[in-house]
């Protein structure tokens, strides 16, 4: 055995003797690949599969079905927006209602500013924008 595998190095042009480890690691890997391969084409949950939407079961008297139901293809955009939709109307619909009042003090100016905060605004941006409204409440009591 010793004999082939210092052959089959010299084939290979190898400095070093192949073992029986170098070969079980190569035949390893060979296995890995082929196998991943097969999983991503041929068994059940591949990529033809998962497009084709979940199959359900349709039980009718005694007849069994299997019906294909088409998920509706939303772009990622699209499920974004509808997504953030809820949020934005809460904070700014917080916001509008805060600043609807007749009179900004200090309380109201630390509500808006807990909201803007949870918003995920700049801090920076919040705080420029509570000076503003600072200084536009105090030009008012004027």
């Amino acid at each position: 055995m010793q004999e082939f595998y210092t052959q089959l190095s010299n084939m290979l042009g190898l400095s070093w003797t192949i073992t029986t480890i170098d070969l079980l690691l190569v035949l390893g890997i060979f296995l890995l690949v082929i196998f991943s391969i097969l999983s991503l084409t041929f068994w059940p949950g591949s990529k033809r599969e998962r497009e084709s939407g979940p199959a359900t079961v349709d039980i009718e008297k005694d007849a069994i079905s299997v019906v294909t139901e088409e998920a509706p293809k939303e772009s990622w955009e699209s499920r974004l927006f509808k997504g953030l939709q809820k949020t934005r109307s809460q904070v700014w619909g917080r916001v509008g209602s805060i600043l609807s009042r007749d009179k900004i003090d200090g309380d109201v100016l630390e509500e808006l500013e807990e909201i803007l905060f949870t918003s995920d605004m700049s801090p920076v941006l919040v705080d420029e924008l509570i000076e503003e409204l600072k200084k536009l409440s105090e030009l008012e009591d004027t």
